[in-house]
């Protein structure tokens, strides 16, 4: 097993920094189905197989490394999910597996929804680079599989709300203004411009330390450049605002706003007991004081890591047990902090 897949690792930031103060990743997803093949939800063990055996053998020749997920411990497989590397619902599959190039930027879930769910991660405002980096991938794949697809319907998904492109794009956005001001209230109405906006963890999640996930709502009747642009769009004007929130919060309530910034300092650098809720929402805080000139030491990196570093696998990996896990989350931020 390679143990430098619960290492914290991040993602390629395609040299495109400059939103960092807003943006944590993007994403772009495709959805694909082989053609001889039932759903995942319908498979025999003996069509799973086989498909695991096709995907494989194209891993071999094209840099990614394949795993059988059910020989990963539970507790190795959450921390796989809190990267978003696989999702939750692949470990409610009954056959599933993940295939990963080498620098984790790519991953493939196999026999999640879906035979196939291709994905590409960064670190800044890069929708336009994931698209040709997972578009050669998907064409690899493609010429070694038969893919499901209808003329009129395009690809063939298990839901129908994935039909046509099979494309999902999508940005966490950190979002601390739109919060504190009462302004995330309006983000529901994003669906107009044809976009959902949910927590960090997709369908069903909470927005957890101002973090947001926007993506595209529909997959059919459009073309992937224009998927993509309708999510970019609107992230850049959810960034603009987001700043412009900023400037003017931070200008009228200056202080206010810095003492919630060093009061999450203040608990992080003194506490000994830490939740993963309040050890996010404090981080959150420092990435918002960061951006106002604060704690320049503490860049983006540093802190986007940290919000990983307190999720609770990853504590459960690195040594804490259940009863002393909010005591080893304290210890790692109080260490991060004094370096």
């Amino acid at each position: 097993m390679n143990k430098a897949l619960f290492q914290m690792t991040p993602f390629p930031s395609f040299n495109h920094r400059q939103d960092n103060d807003v943006v944590l990743s993007s994403r772009i997803r495709l959805a694909r189905n082989l053609k001889a093949y039932p759903f995942p939800h319908q498979m025999d063990r003996e069509s799973a197989l086989q498909v695991w055996k096709k995907v494989s053998d194209i891993c071999k020749d094209s840099g990614f490394d394949f795993y059988h997920l059910n020989g990963f411990s539970t507790l190795e497989k959450n921390i796989l999910v809190e990267r978003h590397l696989i999702s939750k619902d692949l470990l409610m599959m009954p056959y599933p597996a993940l295939a990963l190039n080498q620098d984790e930027s790519c991953s493939v879930m196999i026999n999640e929804e879906d035979h196939l769910r291709i994905q590409g991660f960064a670190s800044a405002l890069a929708l336009e680079d994931l698209w040709q980096k997972i578009n050669t991938i998907d064409d690899t794949f493609g010429e070694n599989l038969e893919y499901a697809y209808h003329d009129t319907l395009g690809y063939l998904t298990a839901c129908p709300s994935n039909l046509g492109t099979g494309l999902r794009a999508s940005v966490m956005l950190h979002l601390p203004l739109h919060d504190m001001t009462g302004e995330s209230k309006e983000l529901s109405k994003l669906y107009q411009y044809g976009v959902a906006i949910r927590g960090a963890y997709g369908e069903g999640s909470k927005a957890i330390g101002h973090i947001y996930q926007i993506s595209n709502q529909k997959t059919l009747g459009k073309s992937e450049s224009e998927l993509i642009q309708t999510v970019e769009e609107v992230a850049k004007k959810l960034i603009q605002r987001e700043r412009d929130l900023r400037k003017t919060l931070v200008d009228k309530h200056h202080l206010a706003v810095m003492d919630k910034v060093y009061r999450a300092y203040g608990v992080l650098s003194q506490t000994r007991l830490l939740s993963e809720e309040e050890a996010i929402e404090k981080i959150s805080l420092l990435r918002l004081g960061h951006s106002m000139g604060v704690f320049q030491a503490l860049d983006y990196e540093i802190l986007d890591r940290a919000m990983l570093m307190v999720k609770n696998a990853y504590v459960h990996y690195h040594g804490a047990h259940e009863e002393n896990k909010e005591k080893f989350r304290a210890d790692i931020i109080r260490e991060l902090l004094k370096d």
